[in-house]
């Protein structure tokens, strides 16, 4: 992996877990619009990538796993307060 370039391609695969509102929803495509433009980067919904992001919504505060690896998930939990 090249650690200049966490995301291959700049392309981050994710999937969703857990029930989301239309408003966090729209946060969420802003977000990816946002790292899109000034970051090259273009969230896109998981395939069969081997990486990939988990956007998780449980009652456990905000957190992330930080960094891309080879394969696998990198959870990151929105929390209500989040």
């Amino acid at each position: 992996l090249n650690n200049t370039v966490p995301w291959p391609g700049g392309v981050l695969p994710f999937v969703l877990q857990g029930t989301f509102t239309q408003a966090e929803l729209n946060n969420l495509n802003e977000a990816c619009n946002m790292w899109s433009r000034h970051a090259n980067v273009r969230c896109v919904d998981r395939t069969n990538q081997a990486a990939f992001v988990t956007l998780t919504k449980r009652n456990q505060g905000c957190f992330a796993y930080v960094g891309a690896g080879q394969s696998g998930s990198r959870q990151v939990n929105l929390g209500p307060e989040c």
